[in-house]
């Protein structure tokens, strides 16, 4: 495979019909696409020409930029398949594919029709799922704010809906699993914090005079870590106490983790 690491076996021409069709359908021009890819104009251009083949990743961009599947692009699966066309098993096995990324809370609720007459108030049981995750509420909550946008322009709201989703998947990428999806300022403020938090209790027993202290204070907390919370001292310096850097000295001291490597 050449360094373009591009890719065969393929009709070019269905590909390049239903990327079309895509662009057509959502209104959305060459220059959104290769800036939504991350590619030049020219590339798209000469792509959707048949002079040039998409590379892999490009590929996969395009899908992802779509909100479709690569087997749609190829062909496979009509690419403008109806929503009606799906089954529930489709719509179990994505809730089972997000549950392997965030675990899904379910709670049985109560609801009231708002709209109900006032005699027909009953409220209504309902099987709710929800997310113990502070960054995915913001962005469902902002998903849910721009949803709500009223107005008399039903492709202008698509637009909104299209150029916020965007920017949210870009923003989302820097958020890890293992840092519970905040990105990474936010962990290393956190680790930051605690530390700071067991810095301080470190000194208050050193001021009452409490013995065996180093065997109280073992930390657990890796060099990566260790690592992120300095990044956030070093950017916010001017903001943070004096013992902050005596902080990051204690934990790096009292870590277990980084003791045992030595």
């Amino acid at each position: 495979m050449n360094k373009d690491n591009q890719i065969h076996k393929y009709d070019n021409q269905v590909v390049i019909k239903n990327i079309s069709t895509l662009m057509k359908d959502k209104g959305v021009t060459q220059a959104e696409l290769a800036k939504g890819i991350g590619v030049s104009q020219s590339r798209i251009s000469d792509c959707l020409r048949g002079q040039r083949d998409f590379t892999l990743s490009q590929f996969v961009d395009i899908a992802n930029f779509f909100e479709t599947s690569t087997d749609k692009l190829l062909g496979f699966t009509p690419v403008t398949a109806k929503a009606d066309e799906a089954t529930l098993a489709d719509v179990l096995q994505k809730l089972f594919d997000i549950n392997q990324l965030i675990n899904i809370n379910m709670e049985r609720i109560n609801i009231t029709d708002q709209n109900a007459l006032p005699f027909d108030t009953v409220p209504e049981t309902y099987l709710a799922l929800y997310f113990k995750n502070d960054a995915l509420e913001k962005n469902l909550e902002e998903w849910a704010a721009v949803d709500s946008i009223t107005t008399q322009d039903a492709e202008m709201k698509k637009k909104l809906l299209r150029l916020w989703k965007e920017e949210a998947l870009s923003m989302a990428k820097s958020r890890k699993a293992k840092w519970n999806f905040r990105n990474e300022e936010e962990e290393g403020e956190r680790l930051y914090e605690d530390i700071m938090s067991q810095f301080d209790e470190w000194m208050n027993c050193l001021a009452r005079g409490t013995s065996e202290m180093n065997s109280i204070y073992s930390l657990f907390i890796t060099q990566d870590e260790l690592e992120l919370a300095e990044k956030y001292v070093q950017k916010n310096a001017l903001f943070l106490p004096d013992e902050a850097l005596d902080a990051l000295a204690f934990a790096e001291k009292h870590s277990i983790y980084l003791q045992s490597s030595k």
